[in-house]
């Protein structure tokens, strides 16, 4: 292929042979295109362990929080139609934040609280700046509310239910102050719905999914397809492998599930990379026009201020070489970056999901990498889509 050393591709796909060889993963799929072609696709180990499943190229993946930069697509197209604006605060359709309060500090008792001195903005939400955390990035007794069932994005309720309950507690911090990273994209699934008058996950199928080819791509997983959903797994205490879903009786088998704007979705790679060709293209995919350059342009820049993006975020300094665009993170200092959490082109933007899932795409060399498995992160884990992102930058050949 141009552009690309078959030599150092085929270092590429050792490696990730080698994750499942050495049982560092159960299974994965790993797809890497370049200037609209794939390059190398990687598919080893097992969907399922137990049942000794071989994992297959269209296996189907809960992508988690992959789901956020399809939910700020989904935004970006309503306001290039005109319906909604970055500016406008989101009270004007989700009156249930019409008089929010903040804690005095993130940590405070629920009932210590202060005025908030602005309303959220549609903005504030793309950009985890509204106040809204999850329970495991909010201290003190907001997070400890936030674990109850009602909060919970796995369950059945309705996104309306579920924005109400959120709308009465506390936010963690004033509107547009701090980066906190949490269920913002799940309020935006819910303005989606609202602002367009279909449901959020109708609005996903027949506006972006359909359009795209991405067929396998939803809120849960019809029976015809089960045979291809993985086995998801985490790591307990003691340091062992362990399931924590299994296909025949995931949340995913119900067409009801909650649509969660910021980690509901289902993918395969192929799938994925529809998406992530239709950014690529700046808006376009073939014949398929979506986003203006501009929009595209607007997703995959930095929006956080200097001390935003200071302090650790997922338990190291995160930003700094990269900072947050909507939807997704942006490289833009290289050198920090790389200590980090290893090479990344400057430009280049992405997303991971916590089942073990990440994407990345580079505009400059016109790549992409799609790297899943179904393995919850851990501290060796979070780090190996970086080593297989180094090996294909190594592998751009000229």
């Amino acid at each position: 292929m141009t552009g690309l050393s078959l030599t150092r591709l085929q270092g590429v796909e050792e490696y990730v042979e080698n994750l499942v060889a050495t049982d560092i993963v159960p299974g994965i799929v790993t797809l890497v295109a370049h200037r609209g072609e794939v390059a190398t696709v990687v598919v080893a180990g097992y969907q399922d362990e137990e049942g000794r499943k071989p994992m297959r190229r269209d296996s189907i993946f809960r992508i988690a929080s992959m789901t956020k930069p399809v939910t700020a697509v989904a935004v970006l197209m309503l306001i290039e139609q005109g319906r909604l604006a970055l500016t406008d605060p989101i009270e004007r359709w989700l009156p249930e934040f019409g008089q929010p309060c903040v804690l005095r500090t993130p940590s405070a008792e629920l009932d210590d609280t202060v005025a908030t001195n602005r309303s959220i903005t549609v903005l504030d939400l793309l950009s985890h700046r509204a106040g809204l955390g999850y329970s495991t990035t909010v201290p003190g007794p907001l997070g400890r509310a936030l674990q109850a069932e009602r909060f919970r994005t796995d369950t059945t309720s309705s996104l309306d239910q579920w924005l109400a309950a959120l709308a009465a507690l506390p936010l963690a911090d004033q509107p547009g102050e701090h980066f906190r990273y949490g269920v913002s994209s799940d309020v935006l699934g819910v303005l989606v719905e609202r602002v367009s008058s279909r449901p959020f996950a109708v609005f996903l199928r027949e506006s972006i999914f359909e359009p795209l080819g991405m067929g396998d791509t939803g809120f849960f997983v019809p029976a015809d397809k089960q045979s291809r959903f993985t086995t998801a797994y985490g790591v307990g205490v003691d340091g062992h492998r362990m399931v924590s879903d299994t296909p025949g009786l995931s949340v995913w088998n119900k067409v009801e599930r909650f649509p969660g704007g910021g980690g509901g979705l289902v993918s395969t790679a192929d799938n994925y990379l529809c998406f992530a060709n239709l950014l690529l293209g700046r808006g376009r995919l073939g014949d398929v026009h979506l986003l203006s350059p501009r929009s595209v342009a607007l997703m995959t820049c930095n929006w956080l201020t200097d001390p935003q993006r200071q302090g650790e975020v997922f338990g190291h300094n995160f930003f700094a070489g990269q900072g947050y665009g909507l939807g997704v993170s942006v490289v833009d200092d290289l050198p920090r970056q790389q200590q980090a959490v290893g090479f990344a082109q400057v430009g280049s933007y992405g997303w991971s999901g916590r089942f073990g899932t990440h994407w990345r795409n580079d505009p400059i060399e016109q790549t992409t990498l799609l790297y899943l498995t179904q393995l919850q992160s851990t501290e060796l884990t979070v780090r190996l889509p970086a080593r297989v992102a180094e090996r294909v930058a190594d592998a751009i050949d000229y």
